[in-house]
């Protein structure tokens, strides 16, 4: 990312909110930006990392999430611009990175994260259940 342009107050508000509109009872940490090279030195043993490759050899994503292993798992996106080669390199050299694509178009950075996260949820999340009844009847009410 552009670390002059990150504003991690306004991220972790949006982490926040996002948590209490799911539901979800944690919510997802937010901390100062790291290298790659010292995200990658510090990495936790038995985590997987889902690289979303806009260049180079990537199994599409479903394909590769059918397969994928389960367990823990973090998705990297590249920055604005794109990785470069040797980043690319480094990444895919590594025994627990599987690097995936998301189609034919670049995507931005945002985008590209929320896409893929939307292809895992579905693939190795709970995607497949349904919210609980009470969401589902406020929700027709308000349609009707």
């Amino acid at each position: 990312t552009v670390v002059s342009r990150v504003n991690l107050e306004r991220l972790a508000a949006n982490a926040r909110e996002a948590a209490e509109q799911c539901g979800r009872l944690g919510v997802p940490e937010v901390r100062e930006p790291l290298s790659l090279p010292a995200l990658l030195a510090a990495w936790p043993a038995g985590r997987r990392l889902l690289l979303c490759a806009e260049s180079g050899t990537a199994a599409p994503i479903a394909e590769a999430l059918a397969a994928a292993p389960a367990g823990p798992w973090a998705l990297l996106t590249g920055p604005e611009g794109g990785f470069d080669q040797s980043e690319l390199d480094a990444l895919l050299d590594l025994p627990f990175v599987t690097p995936v694509g998301l189609g034919p178009r670049l995507l931005r950075a945002d985008t590209a994260a929320l896409a893929a996260l939307a292809c895992w949820q579905a693939v190795l999340g709970d995607g497949r259940l349904r919210p609980p009844g009470n969401l589902l009847d406020l929700l027709s009410r308000s349609n009707a």
